[in-house]
């Protein structure tokens, strides 16, 4: 299934350019950031893609586009979805950056978003969570779809034998990980 839409599908499906914040689901974008907040639900892809068609048509070429995460993980299927809509906008020249602030989260299958970027930001007091066991379903099949983006992220993670606690961006090691640290 092709998840790649040309501009005039984008305006068919009715994702028009406006002024301001536009919020759907979840999800909020302000100018070309689209941002985050709680879990990843099963249409979280679909509001996910209508907010990045929409950053599309109001923004310059090159098309940068920055995530702010703040996410609880949530549905793996949806998380799947939103990185496969983030990799065919990047074989389209589109520079994709995650953020997580000081204080805001990237638990579980938001790892997969964060693996995904081209630019991952986390100031030192981002906060990181893994699934409770390396021997559960859901904790491989994370890793497995984290491995598919960025095998150096899921090797270090397995190595880390994924700690059931929150982590912060600096107990991670920004240098192996490749943030760039926000300042706090």
């Amino acid at each position: 299934m092709a998840v790649w839409m040309t501009y005039s599908s984008m305006i068919l499906m009715g994702a028009g350019v406006s002024a301001g914040e536009i919020n759907n689901g979840n999800w909020t974008l302000s100018h070309n950031v689209l941002s985050l907040e709680g879990e990843i639900l099963p249409q979280s892809s679909r509001h996910f893609r209508r907010l990045y068609a929409a950053a599309m048509l109001s923004i310059p070429y090159p098309k940068p586009i920055v995530i702010e995460l703040d996410c609880t993980g949530g549905d793996l299927a949806a998380a799947i979805r939103i990185v496969r809509i983030i990799r065919a906008a990047q074989r389209e020249k589109t520079t994709v950056t995650v953020s997580i602030r000081s204080g805001k989260r990237c638990y579980s299958t938001c790892l997969l978003l964060f693996a995904a970027a081209n630019h991952r930001q986390a100031a030192p007091g981002a906060l990181f969570r893994f699934p409770s066991s390396a021997n559960s379903d859901v904790t491989l099949r994370i890793l497995s779809s984290i491995a598919e983006v960025d095998a150096d992220l899921a090797n270090h993670l397995l190595k880390m034998g994924f700690p059931d606690e929150v982590q912060t961006a600096s107990q991670l090691g920004y240098k192996y990980l490749n943030f760039v640290t926000l300042q706090e």
